[in-house]
């Protein structure tokens, strides 16, 4: 019996030494887990600070492009007032260039397929 006592004696240490560890392990768990809510909190609070300066970045870069264009398109609808034949001039030029490229590039390409005999 005396055997018995100390054979079950070592098993009952590892019992409580596990048991001992492993509330040792969940509190250090714990603990890490709420180190990990903290840091994510912190990223979370940065990444939305940083949007919103990106945000306000992209719109004041957009209103200043906005705005550049509209002087464009002001200074353009000046010079077609003051000159309208010239403005005439220019747009037919540029249109038939291209129907004349688009001409061009379809003889080019039809080479292959006759559709239009």
């Amino acid at each position: 019996m005396a055997n018995q006592s100390e054979d079950s004696s070592p098993k009952r240490r590892d019992s409580t030494v596990s048991a001992r560890s492993s509330a040792v392990t969940s509190g250090t768990v714990e603990q890490q887990i709420e180190e990990l809510r903290s840091q994510i909190a912190n990223i979370t609070a940065e990444l939305a600070k940083s949007g919103s300066e990106m945000y306000q970045a992209g719109t004041e870069q957009a209103k200043s492009a906005a705005s550049a264009a509209t002087r464009q398109a002001q200074a353009v609808t000046d010079v077609i007032r003051e000159n309208p034949g010239t403005a005439a001039t220019v747009l037919t030029t540029t249109a038939l260039l291209g129907v004349m490229v688009g001409f061009i590039l379809g003889q080019t390409s039809s080479n292959h397929h006759r559709y239009w005999r």
